[in-house]
């Protein structure tokens, strides 16, 4: 997990992700809610968000890490995520 090592607290982080090619990330207003409502699950426990734009095939995120327990919190969501990163990967290079 030395990815994690990278995060530092009050410190501003740009989340963005786009899709493949022409394809959509938010296809439906129900996968707008989906993503929110997981963002909230996962996200809002480690970070302060400040502002979002989501568009059908990418979106921008800018959160503030609130705390030194991110690491903590982010091995113990890990597990519990695979919904979240399968939703958001759907579209993605990586799932390709």
């Amino acid at each position: 997990m030395k990815y994690l090592d990278k995060f530092h607290p009050d410190n501003f982080y740009h989340i963005f992700n786009h899709a493949v090619g022409k394809e959509n990330l938010f296809n439906y207003h129900d996968n707008y809610i989906f993503f929110l409502s997981k963002f909230d699950d996962y996200v809002s426990p480690i970070a302060k968000t400040f502002c979002y734009c989501l568009m059908p095939n990418h979106f921008h995120i800018l959160v503030q890490i609130r705390d030194e327990d991110i690491i903590r919190t982010l091995a113990k969501n890990n597990d519990e995520s695979l919904d979240f990163h399968k939703f958001v990967l759907q579209s993605s290079a990586i799932s390709k």
